[in-house]
């Protein structure tokens, strides 16, 4: 039996990350790792433009629909804490003085209060995740 993780991310730099490098080492577990792509705009007709950041309304819609799916052992998210729109749950509730580990945190969990379902697991990048491609480990 197929086990997947699907994985919601915000552009081709993140859903690329997805395919090489995590999704190979999940295969060793028998996971099968389905990134998809947030769609932004979606106009009768044409194809659904994708990436970069929605509202929480239509990201939300998205995440329910990957929810639908049986099979799906777990349904996460990649997408950076940087720039989320101000409609997101917990972003409001947030203080100046908290740290950024901490009002990621909130956020998170207040994404996750937010869909009555245990397979869900949203995930925040702390930063802008293309930073890392650019910083050098040593």
């Amino acid at each position: 039996m197929i086990r997947k993780v699907l994985l919601l991310v915000e552009g081709l730099t993140e859903e690329r990350f997805v395919k090489t490098v995590v999704g190979p080492a999940l295969e060793k577990c028998e996971l099968l790792l389905v990134p998809t792509i947030i769609k932004t705009k979606v106009v009768p007709g044409a194809k659904p433009h994708k990436g970069g950041f929605v509202t929480y309304h239509q990201f939300i819609k998205q995440v329910q629909l990957l929810l639908r799916d049986s099979s799906a052992l777990c349904v996460t998210t990649l997408l950076d804490y940087y720039g989320l729109p101000g409609d997101f749950p917990g972003w409001e509730e947030r203080e100046e003085t908290t740290p950024v580990r901490q009002s990621v945190q909130q956020v998170q969990a207040a994404m996750k209060r937010d869909v009555a379902d245990t397979r869900y697991h949203p995930f925040l990048f702390r930063h802008e995740f293309e930073a890392l491609l650019f910083v050098d480990p040593v």
